[in-house]
């Protein structure tokens, strides 16, 4: 069997660019030979979160472009894309083969050998969770096709496919159903998140056939031979894995497809000599090229910053206009009565030179930052924050690895790092170490889950802990309006709805109880006392779903929870939680699972909606500018 993967990006919507795309990888695929060509999940899946006006043109402007394909395709094709839900769960597969097409499988689908079909005597499998991939066995299947649907998230490297999938349980799973495993990852940013694609193809005894590379768009043809047993006489040996450099590649392809989904031309960033606008300097020159960059020169009063600021706009070569102090002091004076800083000033000289050269302003606000500090952009629109899902101390290793790439970044500028001032934190220590202990703290509230109170025990800081969470909701208010970012981490800080209600506990006993329910989940335990609600329910829901529902009381029974989800969700019909108490505990825990799920994607929806249901914070609305999920002229009027 000759397989195509065709790994790219498309602008999810502007169905005639795909369509074109994906008959000419077909059509590629065909003269070389291929019995069958897989497409990147990404390619025609919708976005969640629109109003339903824009979802109903769009599953309709789908159906015809489906039919589009059907009728051009020049090889038998599998097209998997994510209904809309996430995670795999709405994933819908379609066979395009003699210009008919075949649903093989759906989320509605429930039995494995519903989705089995053959390619000249081959039985391929498409599978879009783990779970699934699982619980495969051997003879069940020759080939499988995973669809990866998560987006990159820093230290989870399973999602980077390739340079993760030697002893991962994807491999495992292979092995053990003894079947060829084509994993296949979208690429491209989608929504602000960024898909690694990192494609492959693995032979049941865990050797790589293909890879390809994170983060590109790449197409490749490999021979798979089921009857074969090994050992491969030309292996791929993949790039040992950095971290560092994976995430400097997903903001650098970020910028590029960001910049390229809107109508601007280029990117305008502030240079001034500081850490984090040196990083996204770089970024953006090696994401557009320095023709497509413009920086903005500040002269901030400091003499050896505006020489290391100069020295990199020479570096990038990029173009370059120079704000003198005078200058930026002659702003501020005209702005007097609008109560502006210095930063705001900076912003504002930025969103003016972006807009006379239709550039997009690139903002170089940190996650740290966004979360307990103020930026100079958080109310400039069209802009991008390429750094605002990345810690401060991140930036530190950013710097480094592009730094040992080619010396472009001066070295002065590690030097000019932003640190919060927090009550707690050690003045008197580096900046780089100031910031690891605040990020440390950061990442394990917004990204881990950890209860506050666990970490007020562990980190022996309480002062530390309980400002860094009234900060953060001190910040609330702000981060609604802070510019579109770049999600490289695995939890976005809208998420954490409530942060000081983490920081709550009665006493010791409280934090002991936390601690151990923390620890079960991590470990995937369930807690060893307790009845029903706590083995089978409860951790379904905590402490992601505890969390962005608020404090629900003392939970001891089925009642409690059917009154709190009833508070929470208001006039939605839940028939299904309202009628726990009639089902077995098996139906229970499963019943309460999908509800919880569910119920934090919309959650989550509302958190990251401006309230008016039209459109997200910071972002333009659907159809007007450069960042909305869908821009203008994508859909037909249906």
């Amino acid at each position: 069997m000759r397989l195509a993967i065709c790994q790219a990006h498309a602008r999810s919507g502007d169905f005639d660019a795909t369509l074109e795309h994906m008959v000419n990888a077909s059509r590629m695929a065909a003269e070389q030979g291929a019995d069958l060509i897989v497409y990147s999940m990404g390619l025609t899946s919708e976005l969640v979160g629109q109003p339903q006006v824009s979802v109903d043109d769009f599953l309709v402007d789908r159906h015809l472009f489906v039919g589009a394909l059907e009728s051009r395709l020049e090889c038998p094709a599998l097209v998997t894309y994510d209904s809309g839900w996430g995670h795999g769960g709405g994933a819908m597969s379609l066979l395009f083969r003699n210009q008919e097409t075949t649903v093989v499988s759906s989320g509605d689908t429930m039995l494995m050998s519903s989705r089995l079909f053959e390619v000249g005597g081959v039985k391929v499998m498409p599978v879009t969770n783990l779970d699934d991939l699982l619980s495969l066995e051997p003879g069940d299947v020759d080939v499988v096709v995973y669809s990866e649907p998560f987006s990159y998230a820093h230290g989870r490297p399973e999602r980077l496919l390739a340079p993760s999938a030697r002893g991962s349980e994807a491999e495992r799973a292979a092995k053990e159903a003894n079947a060829w495993l084509v994993g296949v990852g979208s690429v491209g940013l989608t929504q602000g998140f960024v898909y690694a694609g990192g494609s492959y193809v693995m032979a049941p005894w865990g050797e790589l056939s293909c890879a390809l590379p994170n983060f590109e768009d790449a197409f490749a043809v490999v021979d798979i031979d089921p009857s074969f047993e090994g050992p491969l006489s030309d292996p791929v040996h993949v790039q040992r894995l950095d971290p560092t450099r994976m995430m400097y590649a997903a903001i650098r392809r970020g910028i590029a497809d960001a910049v390229a989904a809107s109508p601007c031309n280029g990117a305008c960033v502030v240079v001034d000599g500081t850490l984090e606008s040196s990083v996204v300097a770089a970024a953006a020159v090696d994401a557009l090229g320095p023709l497509w960059v413009h920086g903005l020169v500040v002269d901030t009063g400091d003499e050896q910053a505006f020489y290391d600021a100069q020295a990199l706009a020479r570096n990038l070569r990029m173009r370059t206009t120079v704000q003198t102090a005078q200058a930026r002091e002659a702003t501020a004076k005209a702005l007097a009565d609008c109560a502006v800083g210095a930063r705001d000033v900076i912003g504002l000289s930025l969103r003016a030179l972006a807009t006379s050269i239709n550039f997009m302003p690139l903002e170089s606000a940190t996650k740290t930052r966004v979360v307990l500090g103020r930026s100079g952009l958080m109310d400039a629109e069209r802009s991008l924050a390429p750094l605002g899902d990345a810690y401060s101390s991140d930036v530190f290793d950013l710097a480094g690895w592009r730094m040992a790439v080619s010396s472009v970044i001066p070295s002065g500028v590690l030097s000019r790092a932003w640190v919060p001032s927090l009550e707690g934190l050690n003045t008197g220590a580096a900046a780089r170490t100031a910031l690891r202990e605040v990020d440390k703290i950061l990442h394990a509230l917004i990204d881990k889950g950890v209860p506050a109170s666990v970490l007020q025990e562990d980190e022996g800081n309480d002062v530390l802990v309980r400002e860094i969470v009234s900060r953060m909701e001190d910040m609330a208010a702000r981060r609604m309006c802070v510019p579109y970012s770049i999600r490289v981490n695995n939890r976005p800080y809208e998420q954490v709805i409530n942060a000081r209600g983490t920081v709550w506990h009665a006493g010791d006993t409280d934090v002991k109880q936390a601690r151990e329910m923390f620890e079960a989940r991590e470990k995937g335990e369930f807690p060893s006392s307790g009845g029903l609600f706590e083995e089978d329910m409860y951790w379904a829901m905590f402490p992601d779903a505890t969390r962005d529902l608020g404090d629900f009381g003392e939970l001891g029974d089925l009642e409690d929870l059917d009154d709190s989800l009833d508070g929470v969700i208001g006039d939605l019909d839940m028939g299904t939680v309202n009628a726990l108490e009639n089902l077995s505990e098996e139906q229970v825990a499963g019943a309460v699972a999908q509800a919880m799920s569910y119920l934090q994607d919309l959650l989550r929806d509302a958190a990251e909606s401006s309230g008016n249901g039209e459109g997200e914070p910071g972002m333009p609305k659907p159809g007007e500018g450069p960042l909305g999920m869908w821009g203008q002229n994508l859909f037909s009027q249906n």
